[in-house]
């Protein structure tokens, strides 16, 4: 299964953009899925586009037979 796209279309053909840089998706061979959100700079704060990213890759993961276990972290100092 593909995870979500940066782009997605709604019924009023408005298109947004997600920055897939936010949190960052990784899937081991074991089935852990490790999303990390990524915004060290700011101490991971979370923002409204990172919790589109972030919803959407927990769906992605949910969908996914092979994801067994899902570890969110985040990147630098602060959780």
């Amino acid at each position: 299964m593909a995870l979500p796209g940066s782009l997605s279309r709604g019924p009023t053909s408005t298109v947004s953009v997600m920055n897939d840089d936010l949190v960052l998706y990784q899937l081991t061979d074991e089935g852990v899925a490790v999303l990390t959100l990524n915004r060290p700079d700011r101490m991971n704060g979370w923002t409204d586009e990172m919790g589109e990213r972030y919803f959407s890759l927990l769906g992605a993961c949910s969908e996914n037979p092979a994801v067994r276990v899902i570890v969110v972290t985040g990147a630098g100092r602060a959780w």
